[in-house]
């Protein structure tokens, strides 16, 4: 029995001590570690990294008053279970863009950005530019709930899945910031986008098991689509599935670099 009894202490002991260390981990002269929450249209003020353990990172609550433009630039990081890095509440409506400006978004147990408000504005959506990194373990985005339009355009990295709504103005542009930009997917699936667009360089990462595209994709002219392979591709089986139409507009053979097997499903132009 005293053998138990201390074990129960030294248990209790390393939790106590264990739980110190996480606790120390941020840092908040230097670190912001509880949820950063944006009320009433107001400017998002992020002046330092973000980094939670226990709930969101950077929530958008509802509100009468529409959101401006945003611009992040800071990384956001979460760790709790089923935790968003950025959350766009419901009756949270923006009449701009949310920029992630070179940020580093990262869920390591949920969503990197979930959006279930609304943005009216044709064109408008969160914009991932000048390198950001988006990394989800549920998704990297999921937008599917929304009721409105969205677009989101990629000069950056996207690991995890993208979920959207099927709404007709939905457009994801990969390898775009005002013009011919990089853009990496690393993800399962696309769904609910019907247009994916590739403007400059798009390397899909090679998966496990086939990535499936719910939506016609439009290669444009002398943009370059690269499959990157390891030793995690599944090369037995189909790369990407794409369900949709498939254009190829004005592309040179050898900036359509297909390095394994490769399904485009339905109908494929290649214009000249």
């Amino acid at each position: 029995m005293k053998n138990k009894n201390l074990l129960f202490l030294s248990a209790a002991v390393l939790s106590a001590i264990y739980g110190s260390a996480v606790a120390a981990d941020c840092d908040s002269t230097l670190t912001i570690c509880e949820t950063v929450n944006i009320n009433n249209g107001d400017t998002a003020q992020i002046n330092k990294d973000v980094n939670v353990s226990q709930g969101d990172g950077v929530v958008f609550n509802g509100s009468s008053t529409e959101y401006k433009a945003q611009a992040i630039t800071k990384n956001i990081t979460v760790t709790g279970n089923g935790a968003n890095a950025i959350k766009i509440n419901q009756g949270a409506t923006f009449s701009s863009n949310i920029n992630l400006n070179g940020a580093n978004v990262t869920s390591e147990n949920g969503t990197a950005i979930l959006v279930e408000g609304n943005f009216p504005k044709r064109g408008t959506g969160v914009y991932i530019r000048d390198g950001a990194i988006i990394r989800g373990k549920t998704a990297a985005i999921d937008f599917s709930t929304l009721k409105t339009g969205f677009r989101s355009d990629v000069n950056g990295e996207i690991h995890g899945d993208i979920l959207g709504n099927n709404h007709v103005d939905t457009k994801i542009n990969f390898a775009y910031q005002g013009g011919a930009q990089n853009a990496l997917f690393d993800g399962y699936k696309i769904t609910g986008v019907p247009l994916i667009e590739n403007h400059g360089n798009l390397t899909i990462q090679g998966k496990d098991k086939t990535i499936q595209w719910e939506g016609n994709f439009m290669n444009k002219e002398n943009s370059q689509l690269i499959f990157r392979l390891d030793d995690n591709t599944n090369t037995d089986e189909t790369i990407l599935h794409v369900t949709g139409d498939v254009t190829l507009k004005k592309v040179a053979k050898q900036n359509l670099i297909l390095k394994a097997p490769v399904l485009i499903t339905s109908l494929i132009k290649i214009l000249y």
